[in-house]
């Protein structure tokens, strides 16, 4: 009911009432799995009730405006739960900024990305037992919401690889490798594997000088790709391989 009442609001961009409709769910965050969820509810678009169909009212850019809103304080609870070591704490708020994601254009996302950078790369280290515990009731039982996480995280991180925010993402590579790199080799959703494949492959478009030292390194990695028991994957991790092959001084 509240996650109704807080998308009604930031539908119609009631300011005072949105803020404190979202920090009862910012609240909620550490603790309920139904928080996160919350923030996909918020934003995605309803065929039903709230829908111009239903005569609805709207203002324009209200996904934009929840996000340059709350991904502040989305960040700063986040890092309260890591100083404090809560996992599936940390987990619920990394879901619920992957629901954000989502729904919010990349030229938004490129004006945040300093404060973005860095909640992606957590997201792609995240143990996935402390995400299997989201929409499974604490049980650990199956992978989809570790998916969801990764492939969300995946999309936005390649959509900042294709605008102007390619510079701040190459001073990442260090870090960036060796998660893509694990993530080829997903053992559940054949999606996550395609995604960090493709990710791999637009890396190539940075400069020589920063590949160089990884490009051995990855070439020898992708080669566990091309065995993939999926053709699909198989051919993403050959056009990966074949575009570091050919990465050159330029």
């Amino acid at each position: 009911l509240w996650s109704w009442l807080a998308k009604a609001r930031v539908m119609r961009a009631h300011g005072a009432s949105v803020r404190r409709l979202m920090e009862v769910l910012l609240t909620c965050l550490p603790d309920l799995d139904e928080a996160a969820d919350s923030f996909d509810m918020i934003l995605r678009e309803d065929t039903h009730v709230l829908s111009g169909a239903s005569f609805a009212k709207r203002r324009l850019l209200y996904k934009q405006r929840c996000f340059a809103e709350n991904v502040g304080r989305l960040t700063d609870s986040y890092r309260a739960a890591a100083q404090a070591g809560n996992g599936a704490s940390q987990a619920r708020h990394l879901l619920a900024l992957s629901h954000m994601l989502r729904y919010v254009p990349t030229q938004v996302l490129v004006e945040r990305v300093a404060t973005i950078l860095p909640l992606l790369i957590q997201s792609l280290h995240t143990p996935a037992q402390d995400v299997d515990t989201i929409s499974s009731g604490g049980g650990g039982g199956g992978g989809g919401a570790t998916s969801e996480v990764l492939l969300a995280c995946l999309r936005t991180l390649r959509a900042l690889m294709d605008s102007a925010a390619m510079a701040e993402v190459s001073e990442q590579l260090d870090a960036l490798i060796p998660l893509l790199l694990r993530h080829s080799r997903h053992k559940g959703a054949m999606g996550v594997r395609i995604a960090a494949l493709r990710c791999l492959g637009d890396l190539t478009c940075v400069s020589y000088h920063r590949l160089h030292p990884f490009k051995r390194h990855v070439v020898n990695e992708l080669g566990v790709a091309l065995d993939d028991h999926k053709r699909v994957v198989r051919r993403h991790a050959v056009h990966a391989r074949n575009k570091w092959y050919q990465a050159s001084a330029r």
